[in-house]
């Protein structure tokens, strides 16, 4: 109480912006949009949604999951990166990946209205709605398609990724 709510509050939040854990969500993104553009497979169509457009997609999640998988054994087992590190800087981690999500929703936000993806987007007119809910139905920045690659490589590739950086750290406690 005597050093009031904000400043203790600063004092236990991990910093936002830490120069190294953004270098790792840096490479981390980036080799996800790598992978997702490049990683050859067959094209699925999904369903054609109310405007008549239909999703394209490469369906190269599966491979895209075991080059992960491979890349980061190899870069910890050669000493190019320290795997566990993303252990010790996970609340930094997760700090920063609030800041671009934010970041991330406004350029969206500001996509919608300047240059939408396709006809299936418009507003709510109400910013708050627009901004949390969106305003494309299927976002796509320079070729890439957004919520692919948000909830399927970063979301979904994190979670392997993240377990076996844990692992390490997980082993050591219990020995």
């Amino acid at each position: 109480l005597d050093q009031g709510f904000f400043h203790v509050l600063n004092t236990i939040w991990p910093s936002s912006f830490d120069p190294e854990t953004w270098k790792m969500i840096g490479c981390f993104l980036g080799f996800q949009l790598i992978l997702q553009r490049f990683v050859p497979a067959k094209k699925f169509y999904a369903t054609m949604t109310p405007k008549g457009n239909v999703p394209v997609y490469t369906a190269n999640g599966m491979e895209s999951y075991f080059i992960n998988i491979i890349t980061l054994l190899s870069l910890n087992y050669f000493g190019v990166i320290k795997a566990s590190l993303v252990y010790d800087k996970f609340g930094n981690i997760l700090a920063s990946m609030n800041v671009f999500a934010w970041a991330l929703c406004t350029v969206l936000l500001i996509k919608g209205h300047v240059a939408p993806s396709t006809t299936d987007s418009g507003t709510t007119g109400s910013w708050i709605y627009d901004f949390y809910w969106g305003m494309d139905l299927y976002p796509n920045i320079l070729g890439w398609d957004v919520k692919m690659f948000t909830n399927c490589r970063a979301g979904m590739m994190f979670w392997v990724v993240g377990i076996l950086c844990f692992a390490p750290v997980s082993y050591t406690h219990l020995t």
